[in-house]
């Protein structure tokens, strides 16, 4: 036991990865215990047209950085001082000028394209302001991650949390305002998350006049090639609620997402372990090490969170389906779609042992590729399949994920093989 104890004090990642899964539960728990109490004033019906909504804010949320935000983390890591906030700075203005484009385009257009995504047009305003909040907030959330600060990051988190908890209390089921309480209660906790991570990333004089089109262009670089891989999951989960949608009905949309918000706690801790795993990873990558050395460690970090992802995907399983079928009745017809789905879960988990290794070698066109294509599949299969029976639209996630998953560890392997072992 006392092995145990030190093996867990004294393994970094191990460490900081749970206490980065404990606040991405807490987090998720009450996000769970908000779905319980609202599925009473949610019905499944209005449940589809949050997920609509929800789905079109994911999609601008991707040309909102243009896939430049995570940029960040690879630039303070290799760029470091005047460069890296020569970087943010540029992630700044290139969100500033996408902001301004889209505003633009949703003010000529915006009651065509309210009629497409079947919104009032005040909600795809919401959307692009939640999207601006969220990723202001994110470049905090990872700041924080890579200075290891993990109390401060799970304070941070599990406050909003909560007060997106009692936000959406009040207005969903106090003011009655169903699904669009809310969107009310994202869009209020989207602007307070950003004005403070605008105001402390501007405390530690990140912002820098000295930006240059050169360096801007290297950021460019660097995301746009990931606007199609980040988009590959929309790709996915929103055009199948929009083809359920089409094929089947709203409340089978209703069923089907509360299915994939199921099968998110898995990938969540996939997300979880990673936000420490890719900053022992690229550290480890940075060091001074012998590439043996680095051989020998990268091997043995990706065999131990590779158990953890098995150990929580099997709990998760277990206790996901006893606490729908015994707390949220209404919605047990979803849980032999959370069964199939809860694999291509896992395996979104294997994928995030590999990935790391292609960013951090700029292999992102790689990324994209992988991502891109095998998203253009899943929606061939849907289109086809899907008509047919929802099973067949869940096992399309874990054969198509499968596939993912499998190409990016060949693809990490032989990144490795040539800058560790060729040389």
């Amino acid at each position: 036991m006392d092995n145990i104890f030190l093996r867990f004090k004294n393994n970094k990642t191990l460490r900081n990865g749970t206490l980065f899964s404990m606040f991405a539960f807490i987090n998720r728990g009450i996000a769970f215990l908000l779905m319980v109490i609202l599925a009473r004033y949610i019905m499944p019906g209005e449940y589809g047209q949050l997920s609509l909504f929800n789905t079109i804010t994911q999609l601008l949320a991707y040309f909102i950085t243009l896939s430049c935000q995570s940029f960040f983390t690879i630039s303070y890591f290799q760029r470091k001082g005047e460069l890296f906030r020569q970087d943010f700075t540029s992630i700044i203005l290139i969100t500033t000028g996408t902001t301004l484009l889209l505003s633009i385009v949703l003010f000529f257009f915006q009651d065509s394209l309210a009629r497409f995504a079947d919104l009032p047009p005040a909600f795809l305003w919401f959307a692009i302001i939640i999207c601006v909040g969220e990723e202001i907030f994110g470049l905090l959330m990872s700041y924080i991650r890579i200075q290891e600060k993990v109390i401060r990051y799970g304070i941070l988190s599990c406050g909003f949390a909560i007060i997106n908890f009692i936000i959406s209390i009040y207005l969903v089921v106090y003011k009655g305002l169903d699904w669009r309480g809310r969107v009310y209660t994202h869009l209020c906790v989207a602007v307070l998350s950003g004005l403070l991570g605008l105001g402390v990333l501007a405390s530690k004089h990140f912002f820098t006049r000295h930006v240059t089109w050169e360096g801007t262009k290297n950021v460019l670089k660097w995301g746009v090639p990931l606007i199609p891989h980040n988009a590959a999951g929309w790709i996915k989960q929103g055009c199948d609620r929009f083809i359920i949608n089409s094929n089947h009905s709203l409340a089978a949309v209703g069923i089907f997402s509360f299915a994939l918000n199921l099968n998110s706690i898995i990938a969540m801790v996939g997300i979880a372990f990673n936000q420490t795993n890719s900053v022992t990873i690229y550290q480890l990558l940075s060091s001074d090490k012998t590439a043996n050395d680095k051989l020998f460690l990268l091997k043995r970090q990706t065999k131990n969170i590779g158990l953890i992802y098995t150990i929580s995907y099997v709990s998760i399983l277990v206790l996901g389906t006893l606490l729908v079928y015994f707390a949220i009745p209404a919605y047990c017809t979803s849980l032999p779609y959370f069964w199939i789905l809860s694999l291509s879960g896992y395996l979104n988990c294997l994928y995030y042992l590999f990935v790391n290794y292609l960013y951090y070698f700029h292999r992102n066109k790689n990324v994209m590729t992988i991502t891109f294509t095998t998203a253009l599949l899943h929606l061939m299969m849907s289109l086809l399949l899907t008509k047919y029976s929802l099973y067949w639209t869940a096992i399309i996630y874990v054969v198509t994920q499968g596939v993912v998953v499998y190409l990016t560890a060949r693809q990490a392997i032989k990144v490795i093989r040539e800058n560790y072992i060729t040389k």
